[in-house]
């Protein structure tokens, strides 16, 4: 009775090797098209982010280029109104007369 107790022991002891070296080897063997599947969408998922990316940058840089000919149109009209002696500080809003000296 020893003996078949060892032995039981023995044969479950090994089971639990196979079915524990089974579950490591078989993620090892894994198909290639699943990791070639897993990569393609890795892949895509950051071309997509990077493509998100460029665009938001492409409407900003847009903004900013349409503000600047905005603000450079209207310093412009601007100058056109007002006489050679007067000028606006933009940044304050406030006009400076140019005192020149008659010569």
């Amino acid at each position: 009775m020893l003996n078949l107790t060892k032995i039981l022991m023995t044969t479950k002891k090994f089971v639990m090797t196979l079915v524990l070296l089974m579950a490591v080897l078989i993620p090892a063997h894994a198909d290639p098209r699943i990791v070639s599947d897993l990569t393609r969408n890795i892949e895509n998922n950051i071309a997509m982010q990077m493509q998100e990316a460029v665009d938001s940058l492409k409407s900003d840089l847009s903004l900013s280029i349409q503000f600047q000919i905005a603000e450079m149109l209207f310093q412009q009209q601007l100058s056109s109104i007002l006489s050679d002696d007067e000028q606006i500080d933009v940044d304050n809003g406030t006009r400076v007369v140019d005192e020149r000296e008659d010569k």
